[in-house]
């Protein structure tokens, strides 16, 4: 099977001494170069002999190594097999680098990185690594065959694309790894769409003092990377200047050339004119190109090809961070002002009254709420928008509909939701997608209110706007919240149906995320009801298999307790429906999901949650006959419940605590610990 540039690029991975000062390198250098080229290229022997491994036939070859497709013998494991091109002749620095990729990306966590596995030197003194396999082609290659031709799909079909890109190499930098030679080829793009960053080989630590041998393998004076993507900095000649800037910069040109079709910057004559062009920075105005693009897309891709690196945007973070608001329809960073300046008007023009006895309590929240959504979105505006925050909480608090001086006060709920309705859509008429961002969170509060048909109407008026068969991030908020209200309402099938939907949009859009991780977490609880307990269980796993991956990627420890909390209620969710049926299978989740839980809390005599898991698994004690066991859990339980006073939770336990005296044959013991249950 013929499968061209899988994992190795062109050969620019170990590029030449570059004295970017003059028009020429030196002629010992080009003689040093062209010796290297001849001896990578003339390696003649067959392939090499990498033990546990079976070579099955080579993918591809760039300056630095060749790539096999080959299996591990161990474990039947289908892998990607890089050997140093120079086996045993490599210089010590390609060595290095060699090692260093190795050594490297095996530290690296990342569904959307290819994993190292395994490296070593074979007999001869040839180093390999065992990659990842990726079943799947170039992003370049990618664009031009498989990306969707209408302009409008293909935008944020590559916007989503590059969204998942920019946030792989976040997390190597956050593991203090920047790739530095970022580019098209190397990024594979398998059969589901999903992207591969691939190629650590000429990667530099965050740290200058992270890796001793650093100064070994990149020379002042050396340029290190592709041309065609490297920033200004990065043909400077001082390799102090590249930093988590410079990833930006190729990320903006791959976004600009999938975007526009063409490259950003002409390079054209002799090396040093090269250079020059790139120095400079003076890109074509994306706009100059497609008069069609929208100036959200063109200030992202500026902002990202800023020749001065404190002007750049300022890490693959925050790139993603924009084109998911992009994606969303969300305002990003450099146009806020702009946005919230017609927020702010919408706000001082109307006021909301609401009648007292007909649950201000509920409106007051779900405007203050959603205020407060697009609040945390805010950087510039934040104090324009905390006095406006500030004059909304007012009035709705002392709204009052026998109030002569508020004539527009609502009667009920309902009305109070028709009339928010009218004036969102009749005042951000030109704005639909935040209306519909507005009606979304007001949905969500309304709903956990308990207030289904407010949250309807919500959804329903952002529906209006919404397309929900095209991908976007709003229309999987709106779908998954449409879901939620379906699930409450005990419509099993249109639920299942709506976060089906959803997910699909999260995993195209997002990948691995809490928001996806959330959507299967929510399918599998209501496919208990509308299709088996397996296919349940199944979706429950998938949402648990992505946490956890989360929790391997996760940047601070507040993220990762999020992580963790989240394991643990996905683990008692798997649960529940075995432990009538097979409590020996529940018990082992359960059990997991309450050690995580006691780790994280602040007080475990009183944690709600710690004392939900040990009735659990005090009940799966109980159905296997570890009485013993099962008594000492409910008794905790019951400790807790006692003083939370939910009277409904203590009833529950109880009724375990009768049902454990009762085979203990302590009736009395048994009688009136159900007596208490009954109150």
């Amino acid at each position: 099977m013929d499968m061209p540039d899988k994992h190795t690029p062109a050969p620019s991975d170990d590029q030449p001494t570059i004295d970017t000062g003059s028009a020429h390198a030196s002629s010992e250098d080009d003689a040093t170069f062209l010796g290297e080229v001849r001896s990578a290229f003339s390696m003649t022997g067959g392939d090499p002999e990498v033990p546990g491994y079976t070579i099955e036939h080579e993918i591809s070859r760039g300056g630095q190594g060749i790539v096999y497709e080959a299996m591990q013998i161990a474990t039947h494991r289908r892998v990607a097999l890089k050997v140093l091109l120079s086996g045993s002749y490599a210089s010590p620095r390609q060595r290095l680098r060699f090692e260093r990729e190795a050594e490297l990306v095996a530290a690296l966590k990342h569904p959307d990185i290819v994993a190292v596995w395994d490296s070593g030197v074979t007999e001869t003194g040839c180093g390999w690594m065992a990659m990842e396999f990726v079943d799947g082609v170039p992003l370049e290659q990618w664009l031009e065959k498989s990306a969707p031709t209408d302009r409008h799909t293909r935008r944020r079909v590559v916007c989503a694309l590059l969204l998942r890109i920019a946030k792989a190499v976040a997390a190597a930098h956050r593991r203090g790894i920047i790739h530095r030679d970022l580019k098209p080829a190397n990024i594979l793009i398998d059969a589901d769409g999903a992207p591969h960053v691939l190629d650590f080989g000429l990667a530099k630590p965050i740290d200058a003092d992270a890796w001793s041998d650093s100064a070994a393998v990149t020379a002042a004076g050396e340029f290190m990377g592709t041309f065609a993507y490297a920033a200004p900095e990065q043909v400077s000649g001082d390799p102090d200047a590249i930093d988590a800037r410079t990833d930006v910069w190729a990320l903006g040109v791959m976004l600009y050339e999938a975007l526009l079709g063409e490259p950003p910057l002409k390079l054209e004559g002799g090396l040093s004119d090269v250079v020059q062009t790139i120095r400079l920075g003076v890109i074509t105005a994306p706009r100059q190109v497609d008069r069609t693009l929208d100036r959200d897309l063109e200030t992202i891709l500026l902002r990202s090809l800023d020749a001065d690196p404190d002007r750049r945007t300022q890490s693959p973070a925050d790139l993603a961070r924009d084109l998911d608001h992009w994606l969303a329809g969300r305002p990003i960073e450099a146009r806020r002002d702009e946005t919230w300046y017609v927020v702010g008007k919408f706000l001082r023009r109307h006021w909301i009254a609401v009648s007292g006895a007909a649950a201000s309590i509920a409106v007051l929240f779900a405007f203050a709420i959603t205020m407060w959504v697009m609040y945390e979105q805010a950087t510039d505006a934040n104090n324009r928008l905390r006095g406006t925050l500030g004059m909304t909480w007012d009035v709705l608090a002392t709204a009052d509909a026998e109030n002569p001086d508020q004539p527009l006060a609502a009667a009920n709920l309902s009305e109070m939701m028709q009339r928010w309705s009218t004036i969102l859509e009749s005042e951000l008429a030109q704005w639909p997608e935040i209306a519909a961002q507005m009606q979304i969170a007001v949905g969500r509060t309304m709903l956990g209110w308990g207030h289904l048909d407010e949250a309807g109407t919500a959804l329903e008026a952002a529906a209006r706007v919404v397309d929900v068969q095209q991908p976007s991030l709003l229309a999987a908020d709106l779908l998954h919240e449409t879901g939620r209200v379906y699930y409450k309402q005990a419509r099993w099938a249109d639920a299942a149906q709506a976060y089906r939907l959803a997910l699909q949009h999260r995993q195209a859009l997002l990948g691995v995320h809490e928001d996806t991780a959330t959507s299967w977490h929510h399918l599998g609880a209501t496919l208990r009801h509308a299709e088996s307990a397996a296919v349940a269980a199944d979706a429950m796993q998938a949402a648990l298999r992505m946490r956890r991956d989360l929790l391997e990627i996760a940047p601070d420890e507040d993220a990762r307790r999020r992580q963790r909390m989240a394991i643990a209620n996905g683990l008692n969710s798997l649960s529940i429906g075995d432990l009538k049926h097979a409590p020996e299978r529940a018990l082992g989740p359960l059990k997991e999901a309450l050690s995580i839980l006691i780790a994280d809390s602040t007080d475990v005599q009183r944690d709600w949650r710690i004392a939900s898991l040990r009735h659990n698994v005090g009940s799966g004690l109980l159905s296997l006959g570890l009485l013993q066991e099962a008594a000492v859990m409910l008794e905790q339980a019951l400790a807790t419940k006692l003083l939370q006073g939910n009277h409904l939770q203590i009833a529950n336990t109880r009724y375990e605590i009768a049902r454990l005296a009762l085979l203990q044959q302590r009736l009395a013991e048994a009688i009136a610990a159900y007596d208490l249950a009954l109150l």
